[in-house]
């Protein structure tokens, strides 16, 4: 298995692991994407699905910073504490996510 393999998709060569790879790829993506035809092509699937995550950790990173400030005055430390760490799992979970559209897509071609 590949360094960065998604644990729900099979390995490359078993029986249907392209289907698999391909609806993990949507998974990363909104849900009305599917509403659109040429989000089946694997190569738009994929580069749709890496500048849909990069995005989100822009949103998320720019959250993180103003979480702190913004939340500050309305919740006690603990919740905010929450909250920041609440960003930075979600954080490492969509960096995972990176990685396994890269090595799919590079399998996928």
């Amino acid at each position: 298995m590949p360094d960065g393999w998604p644990p729900q998709v099979p390995a490359p060569g078993e029986a249907g692991w392209e289907k698999s790879a391909v609806a993990f790829l949507l998974e990363c993506l909104p849900a009305d994407y599917r509403a659109h035809e040429v989000v089946r092509n694997p190569r738009v699937l994929t580069w749709m699905a890496r500048c849909h995550i990069d995005q989100a950790l822009i949103g998320l990173r720019a959250g993180y910073r103003k979480a702190a400030v913004e939340l500050k005055p309305h919740l006690p430390p603990h919740a905010l504490a929450e909250v920041l760490a609440t960003y930075q799992k979600e954080a490492e979970r969509l960096k995972t996510v990176a990685v396994s559209i890269q090595v799919v897509s590079r399998l996928l071609r």
